[in-house]
Order: C-alpha cells, then sequence, then structure tokens
C-alpha cells in the first residue's frame, strides 16, 4: 500500500476513537438522569408486596383458649386480635353475631387501624361487649368478622371466623361441637358481696353477723362452712349451713362472741364453698372481714399497748392460787428496751402475791412483737366473795399502756354479808364502767357538733349495796388542751338514790365538741362519790373512771373540674390539670391521682401526691400524647385519706375533639416549582463534566499526534511526490 493513503488511513482512526470517547464521556453523565435512575425508581416499592399468604392478608393470631359465656351472662368483654401485611389506617370491621349472642351498646361496623404484624406479635383488631341469652344451648358458636380495607388503589373485602363457647347447664351439648360441653372454671364463683358491711363486735360481745354472697349461674346451691379467726368463736355448732343461690345471690347469718382479750383490729372469718359442678365437686375459699373493738377497760396513750390478760382458772378461791398472764405488744415501728410491767392494787386480806416481784421487767420487744409477763397470785384466808380489781401499767420511757384486771373470787361463806349489809371482813364495793356509747356510729365524733353520751355502770359487789351515789362528768385535760367537751345546755353532775349488789345503771349527757379540736382521742373523766356499809360501819368512798372518745373533723376536701383545652392537634400534647384545696381543720393523707381514658396515652397514669396540711391547695398537670383525630375522653381519680383513716376517691371527667393539623393551601401568586423525585447533579455539574470530557478528548488526540509525528521522522524519503502530501506544518507542535 502507498504511503500516503497509510498516512489517511491513521489518520481516519484517530478521529473516529476521538469521537468515539467523547460519546462515552457524555454518556456517562446523561444516563445516569436516564436509563439508570429511572431502573431505580421502579424498584423503589411503590407496588403492593407479594402475599405470603396463599388466602386472607389479614388473619386472627392465635388464642390460648377460646374464651367461655355462660348462658345468661351480661357484660362479657371479648378482644380480637390479628396479625396482617397490609395496612390502612381507615379499615373498617362489621361484627355479625350467632344466634344466642347479643351486642350491647357496641356498633355493628367499626373503623379500626391495620397496621402490617407478625402472629408473634400480634395487634388488637376490635373489642366489644357481648350478652348471652338465657336459652343459649351450650357448643361452640362463631363470631362473623368482615374486613374492608385498601389494598394499592383498590378495596379489598376479607371475611373470618372467631369461636366462643356457650355453656348452659340446663341445656347440654348436642354434640355438634368437638369441645367439651363444661367449660374449665375460671376464678371464685361464689364470692362475699362488694359492697358487704362490715360489722362491728366489741371483746365480750356475742352478735348476729349477716354475710351476703353472690354466685354466677353455674352455682345452684351450695355448702358455705365458717372458719373462725383467732378471737371469734361461734356461739352454735352451725359452722355449716346448704345455701340456695336464688338470682345468683343468697345471705348467711350466724351468731358469734368475741373473747374478752381482743384488740382493735380486723379479722377474717374464712367462708369456704363446696358445690357440684359437670358431676364433680368444686371447692372455693373466700373471706369476710369482721372489725373488733378492745375492751374498754384497756387503754393506752402510745405504741406500747396492753392487749389483754389471762386467768389460769374461773375463780380465785380463799387459800387458793391461779396465775395472771398479761399481754403486752409494740404497735410503733421501733425496737422498744427495757419494758417495766406494775401490778397494783393487792393488799393482805384479799389477793396478794404467791411468789416474784409486783414488777418485772422485759429487756427488748421488736417492732410489732408481743410478749408476756406472768404472775402467781394467792387468794387470802379473809378473801371475800366477789371482784377484786387489779391495775396492770406497762411502761418504755414516756410510753405507757393502763389496764384494768378483774379478778373473780370466792371467798368463805360465814365472811359473806346480805344485801346492803356488810358482815365481818366485807370488803369495799367497787363502782365500775361497764360500757358506753357515743355518735350514731360510735366510730367518731366531729369538731363542732353535738353527741349523747350514755354510760352504763355496776356495782361490782356481789354483797354489798351502795347508796347516795353522785356522778360527775367532766372533760379531761391532755397535753394540748384543757378539755374539748362541754355540756350541752344540761348539768354535767347525776344523783343516784341506791344501787344493789351485782345490779348496774344507766345514765346519758349531751356534749358538744370544740369546733377546732385537732382530731386525736380525748378523755372524758367520771368521777362518782358513794356510801357503803362496810364492816358494820357506813363510810364514803369514791372513784375515778375515764373513757376516751376520738373527735375527726369534717371533710372539706375539694377538688375543683379538670381544665383542658376542647381543641387538639395530632402530634401535639394537650396539658390537662385539675385543682385542689383542703378547707377542712385537719390534714388529708395519703392523696394519690391517676389519669385513665381513651384516645391517649400518658406517663403520668399514677401519681402518689402524699399529704395535704388543712389550708394549702396545689394542682396537678397531665400532659397527655395523641397521635390520631376524633374524641379523647378520661377522668382523673383523685383518691385520699381523712384523719380517722377514711379512704374517699372523687372522679373528675375531662374530653377534647383532636383533629388534623391545618397547613394552610400554596399562594397562587408563587407558583411551586416541581420537585425532581430523584435530584441528581445539576445542570451546571453537568456541563463542567461535558467540557472536561471534550479537553481529554481533545488531549488524546494530541497526544496521538505527536506519536505519529516522531514515527513519521523515522521513516525515510522516497521522492519529492511523498513530500508534497506531507508538508513541514503538519508537524509542527
Amino acid at each position: 500500500m502507498h504511503v500516503g493513503e497509510k498516512k489517511s488511513i491513521l489518520f481516519r482512526w484517530e478521529a473516529v476513537l476521538a469521537a468515539f470517547l467523547l460519546i462515552l464521556s457524555m454518556a456517562v453523565v446523561v444516563l445516569p438522569s436516564m436509563g439508570v435512575e429511572a431502573q431505580d425508581s421502579d424498584t423503589s416499592g411503590s407496588q403492593p408486596n407479594v402475599s405470603n399468604y396463599a388466602g386472607n392478608k389479614i388473619l386472627i393470631a392465635p388464642s390460648s383458649q377460646v374464651p367461655v359465656v355462660v348462658a345468661g351472662e351480661r357484660g362479657k368483654s371479648i378482644s380480637i386480635f390479628y396479625y396482617s401485611e397490609v395496612s390502612d389506617p381507615n379499615a373498617q370491621v362489621t361484627i355479625s353475631m350467632p344466634s344466642g349472642l347479643y351486642l350491647r351498646n357496641t356498633a355493628s361496623t367499626q373503623q379500626v387501624k391495620i397496621e402490617v404484624c407478625d402472629k408473634y406479635n400480634p395487634k388488637e383488631l376490635v373489642s366489644f361487649v357481648i350478652d348471652a341469652d338465657d336459652k343459649a344451648a351450650s357448643g361452640i358458636v362463631p363470631i362473623s368478622l368482615s374486613i374492608v380495607y385498601k389494598d394499592g388503589d383498590g378495596y379489598n373485602t376479607e371475611s373470618m371466623t372467631y369461636s366462643v363457647q356457650i355453656y348452659n347447664p340446663e341445656i347440654p351439648d348436642d354434640g355438634s361441637s368437638s369441645e367439651p360441653s363444661a367449660p374449665e372454671l375460671i376464678g371464685n364463683q361464689v364470692t362475699v358481696s362488694k359492697n358487704a358491711f362490715m360489722p362491728e363486735i366489741k371483746a365480750g360481745e356475742t352478735k348476729e353477723i349477716l354475710i351476703p354472697l353472690n354466685a354466677t349461674s353455674v352455682v345452684g346451691s351450695a355448702q358455705v362452712t365458717l372458719g373462725m379467726p383467732e378471737g371469734l368463736y361461734l356461739e352454735s355448732a352451725a359452722a355449716t349451713q346448704t345455701v340456695n343461690f336464688k338470682k345468683g345471690s343468697a345471705t348467711i347469718s350466724c351468731r358469734v362472741t368475741a373473747k374478752q382479750d381482743v384488740t382493735d383490729s380486723v379479722a377474717s372469718i374464712d367462708v369456704s364453698s363446696v358445690y357440684s359442678y359437670d358431676n364433680k365437686q368444686v371447692s372455693e375459699k373466700t373471706t369476710f372481714s369482721v372489725r373488733l373493738r378492745a375492751s374498754d377497760d384497756i387503754k393506752s396513750n402510745g405504741k406500747l399497748v396492753i392487749t389483754g390478760y389471762q386467768l389460769g382458772s374461773s375463780t380465785l378461791s380463799y387459800n387458793g392460787d391461779t396465775s395472771l398472764t398479761i399481754t403486752v405488744q409494740n404497735t410503733g415501728s421501733a425496737t422498744m428496751k427495757d419494758i417495766t410491767m406494775t401490778l397494783d392494787g393487792m393488799a393482805t386480806g384479799s389477793v396478794t402475791l404467791k411468789s416474784g416481784m409486783d414488777v418485772q421487767t422485759l429487756v427488748e420487744l421488736g417492732p410489732g412483737q408481743q410478749s408476756t409477763f406472768t404472775y402467781q397470785l394467792h387468794g387470802d384466808k379473809a378473801l371475800p366473795s366477789g371482784t377484786a380489781i387489779l391495775t396492770a401499767t406497762a411502761a418504755c420511757g414516756e410510753e405507757k399502756s393502763v389496764a384494768k384486771v378483774f379478778v373473780p373470787c370466792v371467798g368463805k361463806p360465814e365472811t359473806s354479808g346480805g344485801e346492803g349489809e356488810s358482815g365481818p371482813g366485807s370488803s369495799k364495793p367497787q363502782v365500775i364502767i361497764e360500757s358506753y356509747t357515743y355518735g350514731e356510729e360510735g366510730t367518731s365524733v366531729t369538731g363542732g357538733s353535738t353527741f349523747t353520751l350514755g354510760m352504763t355502770l355496776k356495782n361490782t359487789s356481789s354483797s354489798s349495796a351502795i347508796e347516795n351515789i353522785k356522778m360527775v362528768v367532766s372533760s379531761a385535760a391532755d397535753e394540748t388542751t384543757g378539755g374539748v367537751f362541754t355540756p350541752a345546755s344540761s348539768s354535767n353532775s347525776f344523783f343516784i338514790a341506791k344501787v344493789g349488789a351485782g345490779e348496774s345503771f344507766t345514765e346519758s349527757i349531751d356534749l358538744v365538741v370544740k369546733a377546732d379540736a385537732p382530731p386525736k382521742s380525748y378523755g372524758i373523766d367520771v368521777q362518782i362519790a358513794y356510801e357503803a356499809v362496810v364492816d358494820g360501819k357506813r363510810e364514803s368512798l369514791t372513784a375515778t373512771e375515764r373513757i376516751t372518745i376520738p373527735v375527726s373533723q369534717p371533710d372539706r376536701f375539694e377538688v375543683e373540674d379538670a381544665q383542658i383545652s376542647s381543641t387538639v392537634y395530632v402530634g401535639d400534647s394537650a396539658y390537662c390539670s385539675v385543682s385542689y384545696v383542703n378547707k377542712g381543720k385537719s390534714a388529708i393523707y395519703n392523696l394519690s391521682i391517676a389519669v385513665e381514658g381513651t384516645g391517649f396515652t400518658t406517663a403520668d397514669a399514677n401519681t402518689y401526691v402524699g399529704n395535704v396540711e388543712a389550708g394549702n391547695g396545689d394542682y396537678f398537670e397531665t400532659s397527655l400524647n395523641v397521635t390520631e383525630p376524633g374524641t379523647i375522653d378520661g377522668k382523673f381519680i383523685i383518691t385520699y385519706e381523712d384523719s380517722a383513716g377514711t379512704q374517699t376517691t372523687l372522679e373528675r371527667p375531662f374530653t377534647a375533639t383532636v383533629m388534623e393539623m391545618d397547613w394552610g393551601e400554596p399562594d397562587p401568586m408563587e407558583p411551586m416549582e416541581p420537585v425532581d423525585a430523584n435530584p441528581g447533579l445539576p445542570l451546571w455539574g453537568k456541563i463542567l463534566i461535558i467540557v472536561g470530557c471534550v479537553v481529554v478528548a481533545g488531549g488524546i488526540v494530541v497526544v496521538v499526534l505527536r506519536i505519529r509525528r516522531k514515527k513519521r521522522k523515522a521513516v525515510p524519503v522516497f521522492d519529492d511526490e511523498d513530500d508534497d502530501d506531507y508538508g513541514d506544518d503538519d508537524f509542527d507542535e
């Protein structure tokens, strides 16, 4: 081939190479904004996922057991859970009930929110309340559900069923169900009524109490056995009774007696029930509470309390012996040390100690613990018949508890005198307060109120009468006040002509309570002056008795209505508050505030506030989180205790409307520029890349031409014609 032709061909090849490089560089810039990005956008997931299930995309989550509804049952709550591969915040569920079951105050079609979740973390689909017909037959019945939801550009409808088991003891299963006809019982079927009144029994008192019971429809009748706690016993042997439940309720009664040494406490009577169910015997146990009151003869002004005493024998005979055991308890929260017990009232010719000292010491007594002191008593040869009254005093530092101990005595027959007359060696008759009453309920009296104090007093002597009795009632002073009780338009003194041996008499007086008396127990002194014939001589005798009456202040704790904005927007926090003030004259205790409701969540569901002193007030505020439009309904539940320990609960409701946030319409004078769904490099960047590619391509051409020039110089000159074809200028740089 001619050298000139070779040169021409080489030059054309270099031009083609430069053009190819130029096109390639432009493709690097242009293609990402066209074909490649378009391909990526196609796989962004805008199309619905492929179903993982052969049928429904929304399925009912597996349940641990089929819920049981007893025929005639009302207000049964049902919650159905689901798992799904689709989501729709505005789906609709339609509930269809089978024969024998009915929706209670619930719409059959509800709007629900469907979210993507798996069967290991299911979500609640819908909840509702149903009633069962009295004549519904036993068996498994289906509740039908129809769900309409948006899937892509259209709507789908799916149907499913939820099984419920009906149990009717009168209509057995017809065999169509594979489940057993008698479902397993959950919880007690026989219970004590929630509103049962708690009876009160005083030490030594015998009283008839009523225990109201409720039973579900599976219980027709039951054998009910009562188990008495320590301190109570049945008057009769009828501990077991047959109870027939009519319309689900019944009441049993029993006579019980409280022992003399019971303390102020609440005791629980065990109520055991046995009934037949599914041809089997079912046993259940619940409790009924009874309030016990200690004897008025045992009083305490501290945390060290004499809780009772017990004699070794029913009586102490002349020239005989018996034991006396006194029980004390530390009711405080700290350990007590060096506790002393002193026994007074013993005398020659009456009751003396057989051995030991009248003062005993206990080294240590822990919080809540009990201990005993034991004395050996001896009846003197001259011991008269009657009742010897001893005084037991327990002390630890400033803490003190005092109790009277009554010892029935049996003397020699010849030393006992007749009515109103004493023989040789007869003892002095004693007068005691047997019992007293105050107010209507006998629990406390209110500051500023008027109440009637009734007192029953007894001449404890079995042989001597007392005469010319004068009784004076006065309010006892304490460390904070000179007394809080005053007579209401009446005299505080009484005169009684005569009371026979062993007889009792009753007097009453109306008293007014000081209006601003701090809530606690206050004393009333009863001074008694009387005459009696002792050893053939008339003597003037005196006695002083003290009783205590608790005083409380009226509850004037007030709570205002809840405050909340009427409109709340989705995504915002709604602030809701409630104000309270204690207008009473005593503190209220253990104030707690709970928040509950629907359509919101809060971090302050339960808050303990504490005590609120008299005359103080404050407010409680909480933040409510709302995520969906609609209505929020809630309430504050305020619980507190007054000075008497009575718990009170108040409710303050609130409601608000939740709306979507309104962002407004765009300004028509300023049209919005379209937004690139897949933003890439700006236009000026692409231009720079193209220019750079052109420069690179040009550089490649220059390099190729230089290489060609060097090769040209190495080729020998054949003739002038070749020189004419290629001038020197072609190879200049």
